[in-house]
């Protein structure tokens, strides 16, 4: 199975938000331009931010979602097949800070 393994698009009439699925239980969304926040579309699931540890219901969009360059924002859907491991693996690795 390829790591990257589809990307979730929402378009609307000015922007069109992309964040790649890694696996069927991670949703990265890094910010590719220079200001320090972003909008992030989270399809249908149940999400806990890792950055935050919250959790969201999607289909929603976080909007001004604070991801300065360099840090990428991850979201584990918690009711896919290895969640709790995806989720255990991204705080070890320090990507909740």
């Amino acid at each position: 199975m390829p790591l990257l393994r589809r990307t979730v698009r929402r378009s609307s009439a000015a922007l069109i938000l992309a964040a790649p699925l890694l696996g069927p239980a991670v949703l990265a969304a890094p910010n590719l331009d220079e200001g320090t926040t972003r909008d992030i579309f989270l399809p249908t699931g149940t999400w806990r931010d890792v950055t935050t540890g919250k959790v969201v219901h999607g289909p929603v969009t976080l909007k001004g979602y604070v991801a300065p360059l360099g840090v990428t924002p991850a979201f584990v859907n918690l009711k896919a097949k290895g969640a709790t491991k995806a989720y255990q693996a991204l705080a070890r690795t320090g990507a909740e800070q």
